[in-house]
């Protein structure tokens, strides 16, 4: 029987000992983790190297993304003029949705934390009586 391999797509850098953490969890469950770090994803030298980490989604049974309040390196092939183009991260995730492999998110508790502040901030901005708008 094969060994099931996961994917774990998150920003690195603010994730370095959870990443550490949950590789050596996948492997004592007997899974193969997949992390760019650790040299588990293979580098065509004919393509990118972001490009390879999505190639690699295709390979695996399980995917886990962790979010955090960085957002990450754009993605290379991003040309849209929106305001926040497409990360790595969100590159990664949406080639997860699109190869349709089961999928667990975990959200770091700040990130909730600072989109409920976020959200009552613009909610109140919006709807206080005491806001007031010139022409």
């Amino acid at each position: 029987m094969a060994i099931p391999r996961v994917f774990v797509s998150s920003t690195c850098i603010d994730f370095q000992e959870t990443r550490r953490q949950l590789r050596q969890f996948i492997q004592e469950y007997g899974f193969e983790p997949v992390m760019s770090e650790f040299n588990d994803i293979f580098y065509d030298f004919n393509a990118h190297v972001q490009d390879a980490c999505k190639t690699e989604i295709d390979r695996c049974n399980l995917f886990i993304l962790i979010v955090g309040n960085q957002y990450g390196s754009i993605y290379y092939r991003e040309t849209s003029t929106k305001q926040s183009p497409d990360s790595v991260t969100l590159q990664e995730f949406k080639k997860a949705l699109e190869v349709q492999i089961p999928k667990h998110i975990f959200i770091d508790k700040f990130v909730k934390h600072d989109y409920d502040n976020y959200s009552r901030a613009r909610a109140e901005k919006y709807t206080s009586p005491y806001t007031s708008v010139t022409f």
